[in-house]
């Protein structure tokens, strides 16, 4: 059987080839115009600095803000413990909402923006845009400058150690660039004492600025550990220079000296009282016997209290001798008169038979 091909037919599929043609001549020209867009709108976006800027804010995490406080970081004294500047660097962000508006001095070519916690500015960013153009004509911009407020106080310590010693701060031993001053003991008594044992003692006061928090103050002396007193500025010195032994073995015995040297000069009692006290034929000894013979005639006051007694400062300088010094706060009336007197006495004691006696004194400047 033979077929008629009409002209009707020719048509009907000659339209059918160009629909299908058209269909996917279209398809091809939705996706080419589709991806297009898609990359117009990238390019968009990246040459957006409002858009780009919230890709930025990942910037502003707790491991990359040692990055964005250069300065902050470079004072802080190296001192200091790293975790101590972390933890400062972080309450700049924790619990806190970030947002980022224009700054004032927003500009197309070089966007900058204010970075904000809770409302508060914490930072810049300054973005930039590229010289070059994409091929959509947009300049893209990309990340300059990034930086974080730290508003913290930093603080500084001094550092009064014996000579010789060594003193570390947060673990670290600090070294010469540290020291201040050095001040070698020139009193009557410190001078007796260096005459007598041949060993002269000094201090070395050691200034660390740039702190964040009170730091761990140690000090060693041939490798054995003393305590430090904490002075109301926050700063350190010694206590004494003398093993915690020595110091609890003799102070009632240089306090109890020193109460009876007061009511000694006040006619209260004898001499025979304090001798106990004294090295034999000692300076301390003929002095105090001395003085003994000449106040006799003064009379003693009708009232007397020793408010406080404290055994200050314990200075070791040999097994023969060690100085200290004393404080007392007295009060007396004498002849109608009230009297409130600070009296400090610097006291020189030597190691007789294993016991230690006074030897010298003055009072103390």
């Amino acid at each position: 059987m033979k077929y008629k091909i009409t002209f009707k037919k020719v048509l009907i599929a000659y339209s059918l080839l160009w629909a299908i043609a058209i269909v996917i001549i279209g398809c091809k020209l939705w996706s080419v115009c589709s991806n297009y867009q898609k990359n117009y709108d990238v390019s968009m976006a990246a040459a957006n600095p409002d858009l780009v800027m919230e890709q930025e804010m990942a910037i502003y995490n707790s491991d990359n803000l040692v990055n964005l406080a250069p300065e902050f970081v470079s004072m802080v004294s190296s001192l200091e413990k790293p975790e101590n500047i972390q933890k400062v660097l972080n309450d700049s962000i924790e619990g806190k909402t970030l947002t980022f508006e224009r700054d004032e001095k927003f500009g197309e070519r070089k966007p900058k923006y204010s970075i904000k916690a809770d409302g508060v500015e914490i930072g810049k960013v300054l973005l930039a845009q590229k010289p070059e153009s994409d091929d959509f004509g947009f300049h893209m911009c990309e990340l300059d400058q990034a930086s974080l407020y730290v508003n913290t106080e930093l603080r500084g310590v001094d550092i009064v150690a014996p000579m010789g010693a060594d003193v570390y701060v947060n673990g670290q031993k600090l070294d010469e660039t540290y020291v201040v001053e050095e001040n070698e003991f020139s009193s009557l008594i410190a001078k007796k004492a260096i005459e007598k044992s041949g060993v002269s003692h000094g201090t070395i006061t050691y200034r660390v600025d740039n702190l964040i928090e009170e730091p761990l103050v140690e000090l060693k002396i041939d490798g054995e550990p003393y305590d430090f007193a904490v002075a109301e500025e926050g700063n350190y010195e010694l206590y004494t220079y003398a093993s915690p032994e020595l110091v609890e073995r003799v102070t009632n015995g240089v306090i109890e000296g020193g109460r009876l040297y007061i009511r000694n000069l006040n006619n209260l009692v004898g001499f025979g009282s304090i001798s106990p006290y004294l090295v034999y034929g000692s300076e301390a000894y003929n002095a105090i016997s001395s003085a003994q013979q000449g106040i006799g005639w003064a009379g003693a006051p009708s009232e007397l209290e020793i408010q406080e007694a404290e055994l200050v400062e314990v200075q070791f300088y040999s097994d023969m001798y060690f100085t200290a010094k004393t404080h007392y706060r007295v009060h007396r009336v004498y002849r109608g008169v009230t009297y409130d007197e600070d009296m400090d006495f610097e006291l020189l004691y030597q190691n007789v038979n294993d016991h230690w006696y006074i030897t010298n004194f003055s009072l103390a400047k």
